[in-house]
């Protein structure tokens, strides 16, 4: 079922509440350095977030899972996946914010029950900080 809007000026999260629009990839380099260099960091042991206040009324996701980290392009592919799943769940929670999220350790080391509980308290830490900052 397609939603069509009828203003321009309506949010994307009302046609679809959990969507991850192509507008909301952070794709160059120079914005993923920058998210890196002045935005604030959140870690635990196998990843890191870089967040930082946009001028959107949108969040922006990026990811860095490198070949070194993550030889096998299905891992890496399932990762992503997985991070972009969490992300789609509380975008609407960050609005205005770019974030990164960097693979910090080997993939082969990291299980997916590891990985989720990672991603769950990292997001939650986010929540939190985000919502302070607003």
């Amino acid at each position: 079922m397609v939603v069509v809007l009828k203003d321009a000026n309506e949010s994307v999260f009302k046609a679809k509440p959990f969507g991850f629009l192509s507008k909301q990839h952070i794709r160059k380099a120079t914005e993923f350095n920058l998210v890196i260099q002045r935005g604030k960091r959140l870690s635990l042991s196998c990843l890191a977030f870089y967040f930082l206040k946009n001028d959107r009324d949108y969040p922006r996701l990026g990811m860095i899972v490198n070949k070194r980290n993550c030889p096998l392009a299905v891992n890496r592919n399932r990762i992503k996946r997985v991070i972009r799943e969490h992300f789609r769940f509380i975008q609407k929670d960050i609005i205005g914010f770019d974030l990164v999220v960097m693979l910090k350790s080997p993939a082969q080391k990291i299980s997916d029950q590891e990985l989720q509980s990672c991603l769950e308290k990292l997001f939650l830490q986010l929540n939190t900080l985000c919502n302070g900052l607003s």
